[in-house]
């Protein structure tokens, strides 16, 4: 999920998914997926949607009883679950940073076995520290705090620098000139809004620049 710029009106505060997939896909998941990222680039957004949206930047994992009314069980968007044979979801959504955040969804198809409160604190003991991996993801592609993303070979060059390697090394690493491995080290670093190796190694800790980060 992407919170993109100017929806301080939006039912979802700007929240929008960007990506989903399955690690095992369902025969009807493809058009479920399309429609549901249509509709909610419409505005037509459900309970669930929206309870989602209400909780953006929190650490969570909950099943869909914790944060929809039972009445929302009647309603044509469970049955849309139904129909492909889901009859409880459990969520787990890692806040990447003020921009981004990742979730991690599991769905039960045994009818009349909802998931467990035991269950749900397992799935958010495993995944609580996904978030940093998640950060350091975004960042080796500029995403998220750059003023623009990352090229692919500045993606190798952020590697790089993240290691003892001096800009010698990395130029041979990358099979450049010094001159050309400079010049990509200067706009990784101007992109990333730091100084050096030190304000760099800072940013992967967790530590924002000292001057204000700039976003999408």
């Amino acid at each position: 999920m992407v919170r993109l710029p100017g929806a301080s009106a939006d039912p979802l505060g700007g929240w929008r998914p960007m990506a989903l997939s399955y690690l095992r896909p369902l025969p009807q998941n493809q058009n479920f997926t399309a429609q549901r990222l249509r509709a909610i680039n419409r505005g037509q957004t459900d309970e669930s949607v929206t309870a989602q949206a209400r909780l953006a930047g929190t650490f969570r994992a909950h099943r869909l009883r914790d944060i929809v009314s039972p009445a929302w069980f009647e309603s044509a968007y469970y049955q849309n679950y139904l129909d492909r044979g889901i009859h409880d979801s459990l969520t787990v959504a890692l806040p990447v940073n003020a921009m981004t955040e990742s979730y991690y969804g599991f769905l039960r198809m045994r009818p009349l076995d909802p998931f467990t409160e035991t269950q749900r604190q397992i799935a958010a003991y495993a995944l609580r520290g996904l978030p940093v991996f998640h950060r350091h993801i975004l960042l080796a592609h500029g995403v998220g705090v750059a003023a623009k993303p990352f090229s692919p070979v500045e993606r190798k060059a952020v590697a790089h620098l993240l290691t003892d390697k001096s800009e010698k090394d990395i130029a041979a690493a990358l099979g450049v000139t010094a001159t050309t491995a400079h010049t990509y080290i200067r706009d990784v670093l101007d992109k990333l809004g730091v100084k050096g190796r030190a304000g760099l190694a800072a940013l992967w800790l967790g530590q924002p620049p000292d001057n204000k980060p700039r976003s999408l």
